[in-house]
């Protein structure tokens, strides 16, 4: 996956924050969990009226075969200090990750039919991972960002300034998957579509 690069609010809010302790952030907690429709057909033109037909992925006017949602939460205290600033203990950060795939359930298709539908089932559930990787890429830069992180700020005002600056990470998640559909229409250059007329 392509690297990305974050704004450093986090690490120095205003310019005011430090990371704390050089030990190693927590990990995120991971909730990955694929959620399956059901699709059907003989020849790869009826699974395909069937994937337009059955598909709950509607978005933005389309109709999409898969989707990946990510949602991250965060869990964490803010302690003040002797001298008068802020400090982030007890982080907890966790990703919901929930994939969208079709599953053909007709049985007894031709072994070519069967071939094309597991060829496209493996590009389009590895488009879908880049979508999970990269909230779980984001899950880990929030975890980062708070771990060990102090303030000369008050805490009321840290807080409001990492509200804001986990909401621009998360926002930068949407705009990178935006831009992976874009580059890729939808992993359609990365395999995913049915070949038409096999039978």
């Amino acid at each position: 996956m392509k690297q990305r690069s974050f704004p450093a609010f986090l690490l120095a809010v205003t310019g005011l924050c430090v990371a704390g302790e050089s030990a190693a952030a927590p990990a995120p907690q991971v909730n990955f969990n694929i959620v399956h429709y059901e699709v059907q057909g003989k020849t790869t033109d009826e699974i395909q009226r069937s994937l337009f037909e059955r598909t709950p992925v509607l978005m933005r006017g389309g109709r999409y075969g898969a989707v990946t949602y990510n949602r991250i939460r965060t869990n964490y205290s803010a302690v003040g200090n002797k001298s008068g600033g802020c400090e982030i203990k007890n982080v907890r950060v966790v990703l919901d990750s929930t994939v969208v795939l079709p599953r053909l359930v007709t049985p007894n298709v031709s072994p070519a039919v069967r071939r094309e539908w597991d060829r496209y089932i493996n590009a389009l559930a590895h488009h879908e991972q880049l979508h999970a990787n990269n909230g779980k890429h984001i899950a880990q830069t929030v975890s980062q960002r708070l771990f060990g992180l102090k303030s000369q700020h008050q805490c009321d005002v840290t807080l409001r300034q990492l509200k804001a600056g986990i909401d621009h990470l998360i926002k930068g998640m949407a705009k990178w998957d935006d831009e992976l559909d874009r580059r890729t229409n939808h992993g359609r250059s990365q395999g995913a579509f049915l070949q038409e007329g096999i039978r």
